[in-house]
């Protein structure tokens, strides 16, 4: 029998979240998804998107919150990405990257299965504030060009640790997400969002 999904909190009796997700991410990098709840700051949003959790829901839990992301991590990429939210963007993000193989070792870009770290040297974003992406890898001939919620940031830490936001596609052009979903499948991603 397969799982579709796991709600688990971090903490509880007899063990915690991040060793039952290590677990699960043993046996598949990316299925099923595993979404976080917690009131307690045992592990940082970066830290818990690095390791694969596609959603963190904090306590005092809101019901509705927890439901609409389930419901929105079982859509498919496809559906899930396609039309992104009807909020105004203030703020966007253009970058001209050689490659993704570059980007990536620069520290520059870091594409996981959900989101992506952006190295950002203006002001970053806030906290769940919706901007525009647009990222060009020349070599690559494609565009990864949408919108993104900032889940989290950094005010670096060194040339590999640099100052950036950790950013979940929210929309996503269709040509963009075929790339993704090949170049994570291929590579066995597991991070949701990279961190490093």
């Amino acid at each position: 029998q397969s799982i579709d999904l796991i709600v688990s909190d971090i903490r509880m009796p007899g063990g915690d979240g991040v060793y039952l997700l290590g677990e699960v991410r043993k046996k598949h990098f990316e299925f099923p998804p595993v979404i976080f709840v917690s009131g307690f700051a045992d592990v940082t949003l970066a830290e818990a998107f690095h390791q694969g959790v596609v959603a963190f829901v904090a306590k005092p839990l809101s019901f509705d919150d927890l439901i609409n992301s389930i419901r929105y991590q079982l859509l498919d990429v496809r559906d899930r990405w396609r039309e992104g939210p009807k909020t105004p963007v203030n703020r966007r993000f253009t970058r001209d990257l050689p490659s993704l193989a570059q980007a990536e070792e620069q520290a520059a870009l870091l594409l996981g299965r959900g989101g992506f770290f952006l190295s950002i040297d203006d002001d970053l974003p806030r906290v769940n504030e919706i901007v525009g992406i647009k990222l060009n890898l020349q070599k690559d001939v494609m565009t990864l060009e949408g919108l993104a919620v900032c889940r989290w940031i950094r005010n670096g830490n060194g040339p590999t640790k640099p100052r950036g936001a950790g950013l979940e596609w929210v929309q996503l052009h269709s040509s963009a997400v075929e790339f993704l979903s090949r170049l994570c499948t291929e590579q066995k991603r597991q991070p949701f969002i990279p961190k490093e």
